[in-house]
């Protein structure tokens, strides 16, 4: 019963230094970014790719290739048919991603 007692008041011990002392102990990093910050991230990400994309543009070789994945992934689409919601979303990214390459 002695150790029962002890071991209760030993852990009641620490989850009161813990709980006391998580002010001073965070998880979370210190400056948490706001979401300007997050989205100016972003856009200079997006922006050096795109730089990327334009100093080292696609050769007819690789044209080529994505055509032929864009026809194995059309007939593969056919055999699992997509929702139409599905493939208005990835036709607007295949127009996103043709325009970035021109």
């Amino acid at each position: 019963m002695k150790k029962i007692a002890i071991i209760i008041f030993a852990v009641a011990i620490l989850g009161a230094v813990f709980y006391f002392s998580s002010d001073y102990f965070r998880f979370a990093p210190p400056n948490p970014l706001s979401p300007e910050e997050i989205l100016a991230r972003q856009e200079a990400e997006l922006k050096k790719f795109r730089e990327e994309s334009l100093a080292n543009p696609l050769t007819e070789e690789e044209l080529r290739e994505q055509d032929e994945e864009l026809e194995k992934l059309r007939e593969e689409s056919q055999a699992n048919p997509l929702s139409q919601e599905e493939m208005d979303r990835q036709e607007e990214e295949l127009k996103k991603l043709r325009l970035q390459n021109n």
